[in-house]
């Protein structure tokens, strides 16, 4: 993990992390229940954490290289168990990639 809760004038991004030469930029939310048809974040949210993560990038040269890929992650308690769903590259165009 590369930073926890960064913040820029644009937005915030819960958890950064990098693996193979692609840092994430991740949004946490967490949901009582998932909704099959509902979008977990809006094209308002997709585009703040695509700005939040190119300030991030500006701000860090050593990953000005690296790949950028913001990312979902879905949290949903289930009892004493945890559900988590991550989606890849939430683009702000709308395409996702479940992980």
């Amino acid at each position: 993990m590369l930073a926890r809760g960064w913040r820029a004038a644009g937005g915030e991004i819960d958890i950064v992390a990098e693996r193979r030469g692609v840092v994430a930029a991740c949004e946490v939310k967490t949901r009582t229940r998932v909704h099959p048809h509902a979008p977990p974040v809006s094209h308002a949210q997709r585009m703040r954490l695509a700005r939040a993560a190119q300030a991030w990038q500006s701000r860090h040269p050593a990953y000005a290289g690296h790949v950028l890929r913001p990312d979902l992650i879905i949290v949903v308690p289930q009892g004493p168990l945890w559900h988590i769903t991550r989606i890849e590259d939430i683009t702000p165009d709308g395409a996702t990639r479940r992980a």
